[in-house]
């Protein structure tokens, strides 16, 4: 789970708690090459900010 602020189209531009999943991809040498972040919008709930 994340607490950012986005835009959803569907909901507008606000603070949003949603579920992320983080893909990493590594090298031979154990380093991170690559770093994709799949968010789960359908599943966002509006919070208020902090």
């Amino acid at each position: 789970m994340a607490e950012i602020e986005v835009t959803i189209p569907e909901m507008g531009e606000g603070f949003f708690i949603l579920p992320i999943a983080q893909r990493f991809v590594f090298d031979s040498s154990g380093l991170i090459v690559k770093l994709t972040d799949f968010l789960d919008f359908k599943s966002a709930i509006r919070a208020p900010r902090r």
